[in-house]
């Protein structure tokens, strides 16, 4: 109805299906890929995604981006995208602390995510990043400081 009364529309942080427009996005796909390439090129091979959200616009585009870039270099992606709480996360950090091929890197989806397993792989005695790199999509106020 307001498109069809020529009211400007702009969507903010995702296209609105069905609606020829302007978009003030983020560019997630282009960024998950600079970020998972920027690990790539760092000589990680077996590297974890790990977030929520998979339904969100965003979340999609980001998850898009990792898959694309290791499978162009020929890696399998390791993908957990249900890790909603702080206790999800730290079961799977969890588990690759007793896993003989764990993840040598992890690509997280949003800050939460971030900060949680930040906090999972301190519990667990990963260093950072020598035992096991890590870069997060999205930015905390405390993000300078680590």
């Amino acid at each position: 109805m307001l498109a069809s009364s020529g009211i400007p529309i702009v969507a903010l942080d995702r296209p609105l299906q069905g609606l020829v427009g302007d978009e003030v996005v983020v560019d997630n796909l282009g960024g998950a890929q600079a970020a998972v390439a920027h690990l790539i090129w760092h000589r990680y091979k077996k590297i974890a995604c790990i977030g929520y959200g998979k339904n969100f616009y965003s979340i999609s585009q980001r998850i898009l981006g990792y898959t694309n870039v290791l499978s162009a270099a020929g890696l399998k992606p390791d993908t957990y995208d249900e890790a909603w709480t702080a206790d999800a996360v730290g079961k799977i950090v969890h588990s690759w602390h007793r896993a003989a091929n764990r993840p040598q890197a992890v690509f997280s989806l949003n800050n939460v995510t971030t900060l949680r397993a930040l906090q999972a792989l301190r519990e667990y005695g990963f260093a950072i990043p020598d035992g096991i790199a890590i870069v997060g999509f999205d930015d905390f106020p405390l993000a300078p400081l680590l």
